[in-house]
C-alpha cells in the first residue's frame, strides 16, 4: 500500500465570466476529506447551461442535493472542470467567494459531452441519470521515511523504474525500447 503526503493547501484561480478571461477570482483551496454522492436526474439536465462550468449539469445537481444537506460543510456554490469539483464553503464579508474545497469526481465524460451535445442530446442518449461521486483527493505517494515490513530502510534495496502499466509494452510496439529475442 502506498503511503499518503498530507495535501496542502493552494491557491486557483477562478474565471467568473468564461468569455472573458480577465476577469476571475483566486481562491484558497483545500482537499476535500469525504465521499458524498449526487444523484443526478433529468431535470438537473434540462436546467443546465453548456459550456458554463458554474451551470453546468453536475453544478445544477450539486446545489439541489446541497439543499437536502449532503455535503458535510457549507455550501454557497461549486464549480466543475474535467476532473475536479471546487465546492465553495466560504464567503467574505462582502459576499464574494473566499475559500474553496476539491473534490475529484468521476463524471468526466459526462462534462465533456454536455459541453459539446448540450442537454438535448444527453437525454436522447439517456445518460442523464447518474450517481456522481465526489472523492477527496488523489495525492502523490512518497518513498521518504518508507518502512518496510520488518522496519527496515529501503536505502540499500534495489529498486526498478516504476513505469506506469502498458507503458512499457507500448514503447516495444512503437521500437522505442530494443529487446533482445530469445530463440
Amino acid at each position: 500500500m502506498t503511503k499518503r503526503v498530507k495535501a496542502t493547501r493552494f491557491t486557483k484561480r477562478f474565471h467568473l465570466d468564461e468569455t472573458n478571461p480577465s476577469s476571475y477570482i483566486e481562491l484558497e483551496v483545500r482537499p476535500g476529506k469525504h465521499v458524498i454522492k449526487l444523484d443526478r436526474i433529468e431535470a438537473d439536465v434540462l436546467n443546465a447551461h453548456a459550456g458554463k462550468s458554474l451551470a453546468c449539469m453536475n453544478a445544477v445537481c450539486a446545489k439541489r442535493e446541497a439543499a437536502a444537506s449532503k455535503f458535510p460543510h457549507l455550501f454557497y456554490g461549486i464549480v466543475f472542470d474535467t476532473t475536479m469539483a471546487y465546492v465553495i464553503d466560504k464567503l467574505t464579508p462582502g459576499r464574494q467567494w473566499a475559500r474553496a474545497v476539491r473534490y475529484r469526481h468521476n463524471d468526466r465524460s459526462g462534462v465533456k459531452m454536455h459541453d459539446r451535445l448540450g442537454p438535448k442530446k444527453i437525454l436522447a442518449l439517456s445518460k442523464a441519470e447518474k450517481t456522481v461521486t465526489l472523492s477527496p483527493p488523489l495525492t502523490k505517494p512518497t518513498r521518504a521515511g518508507y518502512k518496510g515490513q520488518n522496519g527496515s530502510s529501503r536505502a540499500g534495496m534495489k529498486t526498478r523504474l516504476v513505469v506506469p502499466m502498458g507503458a512499457r509494452r507500448r514503447a516495444i510496439e512503437a521500437g522505442l525500447i530494443l529487446v533482445p529475442t530469445t530463440n
